[in-house]
């Protein structure tokens, strides 16, 4: 039997070093997990990584896709096509309407009270949500993480924050961008915050 002790022992003393693919646990190599564990900020926010650099969303003007907080429907129907609108039982004398399966949306006065916009309305606000995928040329949008945006517009004019243990989690907040403002926040009620961009508000100058 001793012999075999020996090489039961030569194999576990083997595998302290493990081939490519494998990690030591216990004695032996197994299959590595690969997972990098994540180092928050002090906001509780992830490491920043920012999306290709693009030209859909552009900050200061308060626009994404060519249409911009302040256009009549008309206006946004040229560039995006027909939306999808309907009034509300929560907000009076207001139409909503979405484009791109609900991942743009704004909406517009509505005083007559016949669910579509009000002739010469202008939107008020531009609300981009999950399944919008589009970037500034900074490569600012929707999933970068939170820190993405101090790092690059710098502090913003306000926070909303939650408690996360004994920290306190930064899950909002505003910039303003020359005359313009945005809003930034993450909304994974369902899921929790993950400290990425879920939704946008975009104000124009």
């Amino acid at each position: 039997m001793r012999p075999l002790v020996v090489v039961a022992l030569t194999v576990l003393s083997a595998c302290t070093t493990c081939p490519t693919g494998l990690e030591p646990e216990g004695g032996r190599c197994v299959p590595a997990t690969d997972i990098t564990p994540v180092e928050f900020d002090e906001n509780r926010h992830p490491p920043c990584h920012l999306a290709e650099a693009g030209t859909r969303l552009d900050l200061a003007s308060g626009c994404a896709d060519g249409v911009c907080d302040g256009d009549t429907y008309d206006q946004m129907v040229a560039v995006l096509g027909v939306g999808s609108c309907d009034s509300s039982d929560v907000v009076p004398e207001t139409s909503f309407c979405d484009w791109q399966a609900g991942a743009l949306n704004t909406h517009f006065d509505d005083q007559d009270l016949d669910g579509a916009p009000d002739p010469g309305a202008p939107a008020l606000g531009l609300y981009l949500r999950e399944g919008w995928s589009g970037s500034d040329p900074d490569g600012l949008g929707l999933r970068v993480s939170l820190a993405c945006w101090y790092e690059v517009l710098g502090e913003p004019v306000d926070e909303d924050r939650v408690a996360d243990g004994s920290t306190q989690r930064v899950v909002a907040m505003s910039f303003d961008v020359g005359d313009a403002r945005v809003y930034v926040d993450d909304q994974e009620l369902v899921e929790g915050y993950d400290g990425s961009t879920s939704r946008l508000a975009l104000f124009g100058p």
